[in-house]
């Protein structure tokens, strides 16, 4: 079970690096919240782990996105990097998920360890559904990721990037919010149903964009 959660968040990280910002945007959130976890748990080799990655991950996260690509200050991740990050968070989100709940951290550990990474899990299991609903190989790339849906509903790449971090903001606190109350099982029930229903509404929009799209063609044509 540890070595598909492992290769199941490389694989996920790897394929959520679709526009600039992303993968190190949703990367330094859950290094940040993992770091900040593992120093009030006392585990400081893993709070170092986590917080050295995203003194990484930020100064990648300004030259990937505002960087200039005629001035040289542009850079990219690739698979290299994607990979290596997806290597560390997996490591991270088991020993924090396997950890035993300690007053002192305030929330349950599970919680903390999966919530930053549901965006990146949930759409790569989304996207190998689809591809195998359509009797096409699981590996196959398509335009079918959670960026891709948001690029065909007509955000710009840097629009989509900021609303995929923030929506993975607000389900981590929330998350949090509800681990006071819920048992992890009904939250990530939750999550999946929360999930199912804003992918729906999400296809339902790009399907109105492409309609008024191409009603404004049609119309430009007959003019």
């Amino acid at each position: 079970l540890t070595v598909f959660a492992c290769v199941g968040i490389i694989n996920a990280m790897n394929l959520i690096d679709g526009i600039d910002g992303l993968a190190s945007g949703l990367s330094s959130i859950a290094t940040g919240i993992y770091g900040i976890s593992f120093l009030l748990l006392g585990e400081y080799a893993y709070a170092i782990i986590s917080l050295a990655s995203l003194g990484v991950l930020c100064p990648f996260f300004y030259y990937n996105v505002f960087g200039d690509v005629k001035k040289h200050s542009k850079i990219f991740m690739g698979d290299t990097g994607s990979l290596t990050i997806g290597l560390i968070l997996s490591m991270l989100g088991i020993k924090l998920f396997t950890h035993p709940y300690d007053p002192v951290l305030n929330f349950q550990p599970a919680v903390l360890a999966f919530s930053p990474l549901i965006i990146p899990s949930f759409d790569v299991l989304r996207v190998y559904m689809v591809r195998i609903r359509q009797h096409r190989s699981p590996f196959l790339p398509d335009k079918n990721h959670i960026h891709h849906k948001f690029l065909a509903a007509g955000m710009n790449p840097r629009t989509a990037m900021v609303t995929i971090i923030t929506i993975s903001t607000l389900f981590t606190l929330i998350n949090l919010g509800l681990s006071r109350m819920l048992n992890i099982n009904i939250i990530v029930m939750l999550d999946v149903i929360i999930w199912l229903i804003f992918n729906s509404y999400l296809n339902a929009h790009i399907r109105r964009h492409k309609e008024a799209e191409a009603e404004a063609r049609s119309a430009k044509k007959n003019h």
